[in-house]
């Protein structure tokens, strides 16, 4: 074909032995529902398009200069390597997964519902690679085999089909890691402009490891990292003139942020981990499953829903929140020591804290005695209290976790703890009054019950709670006529 148009269709399907060559013009090969094949060599330096609604196959050479679009709703069988010095376009909506040795400086567009796998670091040759050409597209780039992956990413943004905050997105991935760790790392960062509004890197097994940024150059686009396994986001994350990104942290897996980050919108964590290790802008940033970790600066407010965990540091760290920290109550908040080292996670830099929830403590190394304080917060401000502390206490007999400088200090301690001692009784006519001596205030003390003393103590029943407000204390119990019975003081 040297110039004009060249069509061949047929309604079932065809089969061309001979090699083509179109010089100029367009030419078109379309079938129906029957199979397309092609046996011969195939160059091209100008415009053409094959379409088949059936298998498509193409066993001799294929070399494009031009444009060349593959649309296949039936199997596509391409060649094992493909030059290519244009563009290739790839549209296919049933096809095995596509992953031909590209070479040359062409560019690759994976349209439609198109899965391209990349085993090697050169497979798409050193041209661009364009992910989607709709709103609804659903194709991808899988990369598997510890390989790195130079070349530039464009993407074409999908339509945001989940709620905000969102939970889950019923949305295809542009970007998986199959297996392996895998590196793909382009010149400059993918831009997020018009179309729809979302970009979705995701790693389903191994490590993906993304060194360049997202760029946001519309407003309101949205990043979600997915998976289930580790994704690794080494650029910055920003946009242009009055645009915005919001950033979503969606499945089970682990992925950290390293660069400085200006998304421009809030950030919000449904499942799994962030860990922030590089710098957030002033907006909000909501834990509202899942957890948020690192050793990071974040200059936005922190607020940490019930159900959700913050946990500051990667091993023994310090996170800096420039902005105030919300603890809900039913959240977590998860810190290490060491006390052999002297050392603990940290969270600095507050304009407040909040204190709700629970706060799970691990000693790494050491024994903790009484005397011992590690200064868990650093804030202008603090109010708030943990529910509890786990584990209940830091060690065996009298220890206790001291967390009255909590809301003075950030510091939490180890105190060792006088046992109760009941010095009299009185009676009423209707309450039995338990009075007593050695309380530490603030801590939760039970009143226990049995009407046999040798019953074991796992069998008394509680019969009150109460918390000691000083030294002495006491502690009414309604009585009923019986012949007898014990009470004892139990501390947790």
């Amino acid at each position: 074909v040297n110039g004009g148009t060249l069509n061949l269709n047929n309604a079932l399907g065809f089969a061309i032995t001979n090699d083509i060559t179109v010089n100029g013009g367009t030419a078109a090969f379309t079938s129906g529902t029957g199979s397309l094949g092609f046996s011969g060599a195939i160059q091209n330096f100008s415009t053409n398009t094959f379409t088949s609604a059936g298998a498509m196959t193409f066993l001799g050479t294929l070399q494009n200069y031009g444009v060349s679009t593959f649309n296949s709703t039936g199997p596509l069988i391409l060649p094992a390597a493909i030059h290519n010095d244009g563009t290739l376009n790839f549209n296919a909506t049933n096809s095995p997964v596509l992953s031909p040795l590209i070479d040359g400086v062409g560019n690759v567009t994976l349209q439609g519902a198109t899965v391209f796998r990349v085993s090697s670091n050169d497979q798409l040759g050193t041209g661009t690679c364009t992910i989607g050409n709709a709103q609804t597209s659903t194709s991808r780039l899988e990369l598997t085999g510890g390989i790195t992956v130079v070349n530039p990413i464009a993407i074409f943004p999908r339509a945001f089909y989940g709620v905000v905050p969102a939970t889950a997105l019923n949305v295809s991935p542009d970007i998986v890691n199959v297996s392996g760790t895998n590196t793909l790392s382009p010149p400059a960062s993918i831009t997020l402009g018009g179309g729809g509004d979302l970009l979705t890197l995701q790693a389903d097994s191994g490590k993906l490891i993304y060194t360049a940024g997202v760029t946001a150059a519309a407003t309101a686009r949205r990043l979600a990292l997915r998976g289930a396994a580790t994704g690794e986001f080494q650029g910055n994350i920003d946009y242009t003139g009055a645009n915005s990104l919001y950033l979503f942290k969606l499945d089970s897996g682990t992925w950290t942020l390293s660069g400085a980050n200006t998304p421009g919108q809030p950030t919000t964590i449904s499942n799994g981990v962030l860990v922030i290790n590089g710098t957030m802008d002033t907006n909000l940033i909501t834990v509202a499953g899942g957890a948020l970790a690192g050793i990071g600066i974040l200059s936005g407010p922190v607020v940490v829903n019930s159900g959700a965990t913050l946990a500051p540091g990667t091993g023994i760290g310090t996170l800096t929140i420039s902005n105030s920290l919300t603890l809900a109550s039913g959240s977590f908040t998860s810190v290490e020591l060491n006390k052999t080292a002297g050392t603990s996670d940290q969270v600095i830099g507050m304009s407040s804290v909040t204190y709700g929830g629970t706060l799970a403590v691990t000693n790494l190394a050491g024994v903790l005695a009484a005397g011992d304080s590690f200064k868990l917060f650093d804030a202008a401000a603090y109010s708030g209290a943990f529910t509890g502390v786990i584990p209940a206490t830091p060690g065996p007999g009298a220890l206790r976790w001291d967390r009255s400088q909590l809301t003075v200090n950030g510091t939490l301690g180890v105190v060792t703890v006088a046992q109760p001692v009941i010095t009299g009784v009185t009676y009423d006519g209707a309450h039995f009054t338990i009075n007593g001596t050695n309380g530490t205030t603030g801590q939760t003390f039970y009143v226990l019950s049995s009407t046999n003393a040798a019953t074991a103590l796992t069998n008394w029943v509680r019969v009150a709670t109460n918390v000691f407000a000083g030294n002495t204390f006491s502690s009414p119990i309604p009585v009923t006529a019986e012949p007898k019975r014990f009470y004892l003081i139990s501390i947790p």
